[in-house]
């Protein structure tokens, strides 16, 4: 889970960083996708460090969108840095699959103790 959670800090700041850069030039059309999946991922990862499940399943979210826009070319970045969030969107997923599968299913109730007769 630490390693989801680092990879999705590191492409919330790299799509802040470039919808910033973007928007700083006057291009708002193209800055405001970067911007809002910055800033749902930002938040999705303060959801993640308080472990809730809402921050799991908006982590596994937005690096869903985010790995499809990439590779949709819906986002302004360079060519490096688009496979790069393809790349760490593909991981988040693979890694918290499991553990989103297991918040769904909810806990198991142990058996109750067997009585010795």
């Amino acid at each position: 889970m630490i390693v989801a959670m680092a990879m999705a800090l590191a492409d919330a700041h790299a799509l802040l960083f470039y919808g910033y850069g973007l928007a700083w030039l006057e291009r708002l059309g193209q800055a405001t996708l970067l911007l809002l999946l910055g800033g749902i991922t930002g938040a999705a990862v303060l959801g993640l460090y308080r472990l809730r499940v809402w921050g799991l399943l908006l982590v596994m979210g937005t690096s869903l969108a985010v790995g499809l826009s990439a590779l949709a070319g819906a986002l302004a970045v360079p060519m490096p840095v688009d496979s790069i969030l393809i790349f760490t969107s593909a991981i988040q997923l693979a890694v918290l699959a499991p553990l989103a599968r297991a918040a769904l299913r909810g806990a198991r109730t142990p058996a109750p103790p067997r009585q010795r007769v």
